[in-house]
């Protein structure tokens, strides 16, 4: 309604729809469990997600790359998908890895891509990089390599080698 001295006047109700400068989708944490991927074993991946926008996001698509590195994908996918996240909360998406046996012992660097959609079907995407690291621990072990004939009443002399049995490069 508006008013001018004795005059008035009455607008029809309408809507005014605002739309969101951008969606923030955020990477807030990735960690693998346990912390690192030992040749020949299995890990979790989580790539945590926050929806810091005032409105949801949705169709959310979540993809690792792996190409070219000794880890691959263990009973899943390199892709997740999450339907919809509501404004302010966080939600993970997961990835069971396993290091090749004979993997060098390093940390790799993992693509990450995520693609999503706003309450207004735009598409957006973020691209990131994580690293997994794959360590094992070095199996030492002692050997004695020689040693005199042990007597009572004399000094003896033994030699020991200590070997690492860790096959790993």
């Amino acid at each position: 309604r508006v008013s001018r001295d004795d005059a008035s006047q009455v607008f029809k109700d309408f809507t005014i729809r605002i739309k969101e400068r951008k969606p923030v989708l955020d990477i807030v944490k990735v960690d693998t469990n346990p912390d690192s991927l030992s040749p020949g074993k299995t890990a979790k991946l989580s790539v945590y997600l926050l929806n810091g926008a005032v409105s949801l996001v949705k169709d959310i698509l979540i993809r690792i790359e792996l190409a070219g590195l000794p880890i691959y994908a263990y009973q899943s996918l390199t892709e997740d998908r999450i339907q919809q996240l509501n404004s302010g909360k966080q939600q993970a998406a997961e990835f069971q890895l396993i290091a090749a046996g004979d993997a060098e012992v390093k940390t790799y660097r993992v693509p990450i891509f995520i693609e999503y959609f706003d309450v207004q079907d735009v598409r957006h995407e973020i691209n990131a990089t994580t690293s997994v690291v794959v360590y094992d621990e070095p199996i030492v072990k002692a050997y004695v390599r020689s040693q005199d004939a042990l007597q009572s009443d004399k000094k003896s002399t033994v030699t020991v080698a200590v070997a690492n049995q860790w096959t790993n490069k």
